[in-house]
């Protein structure tokens, strides 16, 4: 009685690998044919808008480029100098100096500025890289003109408070000390003083002191 209960028990076992093998089996050739990808379709149509040109009286270059299926509008206003023109011992100027100028009007604060362009879901930003200088506005279109009004503020009429440039170079010093930390940074900064040496590519784009 106890060998035919054994026997049954070999003969269930034998039959459950016998399945899990014949699964595997089956798998595999579709597990193979997965890994091959699929032929790349024919290539899609690119509808890209042109853009139209233009210079104001005041010498602006005004380029536009419209999509009319999207109901926001993105504008900038590029100054083609950056922070390769930062003297030795002024690095990060060029970057400072601009993010400086959404941190204050003649006429708003910072918050004032800030929430203005939060209460017409939009956004408003400024900064530079080592070859322009930038102000960025992206609002939904029927706020453009509002936008605009403040984006036209914050270029013409910064206050450069004393108190945001401290708080912005306090922001710049513990950022870098920071990255005095990270290997990487390190790198970087010993490889453009190597590079470039003295010139401004050699130093760092934003403010150290």
């Amino acid at each position: 009685m106890n060998m035919n209960i054994g026997a049954n028990i070999l003969i269930r076992r034998a039959s459950i690998f016998a399945a899990s093998l014949a699964v595997v089996l089956a798998v595999a050739p579709f597990t193979r044919a997965q890994e091959t990808p699929p032929a790349p379709g024919p290539p899609r149509s690119a509808n890209i808008p042109k853009p139209v040109e233009r210079t104001l009286k005041n010498g602006l270059r005004v380029i536009v480029i419209e999509f009319a299926n999207m109901p926001l509008v993105s504008a900038q206003l590029v100054i083609k100098s950056g922070g390769e023109i930062d003297p030795a011992a002024l690095s990060g100027a060029a970057d400072m100096t601009a993010s400086l100028l959404d941190k204050g009007t003649g006429t708003r604060s910072a918050p004032e500025i800030a929430r203005a362009i939060e209460a017409l879901g939009g956004t408003l930003n400024s900064g530079a890289a080592w070859d322009y200088s930038q102000v960025a506005v992206n609002v939904l279109s029927p706020k453009f003109g509002a936008a605009m009004e403040i984006l036209a503020d914050v270029i013409r009429n910064p206050a450069f408070k004393e108190d945001e440039i401290e708080r912005l170079r306090q922001q710049y010093v513990d950022a870098y000390g920071v990255s005095l930390t990270q290997p990487s940074s390190i790198a970087n900064y010993a490889a453009a003083r190597l590079i470039f040496g003295d010139s401004p590519y050699g130093h760092t784009l934003s403010s150290t002191s």
